[in-house]
C-alpha cells in the first residue's frame, strides 16, 4: 500500500496532474499484476520439484513436495531407507 501511495505521489509531483498520476499508478499496478500472473503460469509448467502422481495422465505431473508423499503416494527409494539407531543420553556418572 505504501508503494502505491509513493508511486502516486511521485507521479503527481512530476506530472502536476492528478488524472495523469492516477492513470500512471493504475497502469503500473495492473501491468505488474499481469506480469506476475504470466510468470507464475510459466513456472507452473516447469517440472522441477514435481513428482509424477499416481493418477497423473502421461505427460502430466502431480505437484508434491519432494520427500513428502501425498495422501495417495508412498515414497520410493533407490535403496532401503536408513534404519534408526537408538540414541543414549550421556550418563551423569563419571568414570575414573
Amino acid at each position: 500500500m505504501t508503494a502505491i501511495a509513493l508511486l502516486a505521489a511521485l507521479s503527481f509531483y512530476y506530472t502536476g496532474n492528478a488524472g495523469e498520476a492516477t492513470t500512471i499508478t493504475i497502469l503500473f499496478n495492473v501491468g505488474g499484476s499481469v506480469v506476475y500472473y504470466a510468470l507464475e503460469r510459466l513456472w507452473d509448467s516447469v517440472a522441477w520439484g514435481k513428482l509424477p502422481g499416481k493418477d497423473a495422465k502421461p505427460g502430466e505431473m502431480k505437484v508434491d513436495v519432494i520427500g513428502k508423499p501425498s495422501h495417495d503416494q508412498r515414497p520410493t527409494y533407490d535403496r532401503e531407507p536408513p534404519q534408526s539407531r537408538e540414541v543414549r543420553e550421556p550418563s551423569s556418572e563419571t568414570h575414573t
